[in-house]
């Protein structure tokens, strides 16, 4: 179920960043380089860090996962910069 969620907002970013860029092939791969990036990160926090969290709870986890949120808005606030979103 998650996965399929994750694929089909990926779909759908892709899908945007077709339809903005057109024939602009480099902004277009570097659009949809950033909305893969960001889609990994999302999975991250998710997958791995979610589980150390509710398994392994400590300071050096919240530390990462605080790192990989703030990885994530650096990322999504790019993509919104460059209108790919």
């Amino acid at each position: 179920m998650q996965k399929t969620l994750i694929l089909l907002s990926a779909a759908m970013v892709l899908g945007a960043c077709a339809g903005r860029y057109g024939n602009d092939e480099p902004s277009y791969q570097y659009c949809v380089r950033l909305a893969r990036q960001e889609g990994q990160v999302i999975n991250y926090i998710d997958t791995t860090l979610q589980y150390r969290k509710r398994h392994y709870p400590g300071e050096q986890t919240e530390a990462e996962l605080k790192k990989a949120h703030a990885e994530r808005r650096d990322i999504h606030r790019e993509r919104r910069d460059l209108g790919c979103i």
